[in-house]
Order: structure tokens, then sequence, then C-alpha cells
């Protein structure tokens, strides 16, 4: 089963927003459960959110999406940054996040993943069908049954 978690943000939602939301977004559609406690320091409880995603991010067939939308506004917070650049970086660390999680982001300034020396791998997409998304899934995880290419395109197609 492909676990996806998805987080948009949308403007107006104002500078202010905690990593708590998005985080719970992307926890929610990946089955996750038991966060951990927020804290009056906004960037360690967006560290410690991140860590929980990545630490607790269940073994599949298929590794979990956690795709973030729109999280290159100039009114995302500073915290919420934290968040994604976290969780990119663990995901590159750690062979177990890495063989369970991708992080996707839709709208993103790589500036910022250079910065921090993240890597990354860019694409600028077009309207995408059905069958470039199961093309896409075949190409990067070969070998898989082909049911599990088609629920996958389902699973994006629902969100």
């Amino acid at each position: 089963m492909l676990r996806v978690g998805i987080s948009e943000f949308r403007s107006g939602q104002g500078s202010e927003l905690s990593p708590g939301i998005p985080a719970l977004e992307i926890a929610g559609g990946l089955g996750l459960r038991r966060p951990p406690k927020p804290h009056a320091d906004l960037h360690r409880y967006a560290r410690n959110l991140a860590a929980w995603i990545a630490g607790e991010i269940p073994a599949g067939p298929l590794p979990g999406l956690a795709i973030f939308d729109g999280y290159d506004d100039p009114d995302v917070s500073a915290p919420v940054q934290t968040l994604i650049e976290e969780l990119i970086s663990i995901v590159q660390s750690d062979t177990q996040a890495n063989s369970r999680l991708r992080v996707i982001l839709l709208g993103y300034d790589t500036g910022r993943l250079d910065k921090y020396d993240l890597k990354y791998e860019q694409y600028v997409l077009e309207h995408v069908d059905d069958s470039e998304i199961d093309c896409w899934f075949q190409k990067r995880f070969p070998g898989q049954q082909r049911f599990r290419y088609e629920e996958a395109v389902e699973l994006i197609r629902e969100q």
C-alpha cells in the first residue's frame, strides 16, 4: 500500500503557521499517530516533528510520499521551513528513513535547499495524466506487482 501525506499552503494562512499543522497533515496520510508534544521553541518543535515523521513511518513495499505544495510562498513561517528542510535532511542522511519516505516539494525555492547543501532532483511538470504517473512509478520503483502501480495512481488522483 502506498502511503501519501499531503500538505498544501494556501495564500493567506499567514506567517504564524505552526509547523504542527503541515506535519500533522503529512502524518495523517502516512498513517502516523502520537506526535511529539509542542515545544515553546517552534524550530525545535519543527525538528522534533520531522524526526517523528521520518522515524515512525512504517516500512512498506513502496516508500511513503510526503508532498508539500505551495510552501514557496513568502508568508511561510521560518519554523515550517525548518520542518521541511529537516525532514529532507533526515531522509538523505538516514538509510532507514530513506528506504521508507520520499519528500516531494511542489513549488519550492531550490535556493533554500542549496543553502543547506540538501540534494534534490528538480522537475518542471506540465499536465500529468494517469499513464505518466504510472510510468514514473514503474521507472522509480521497478519490479512491483501491476496492481501496486494502479493503486499508486488512484491514490494520487484522489488527492
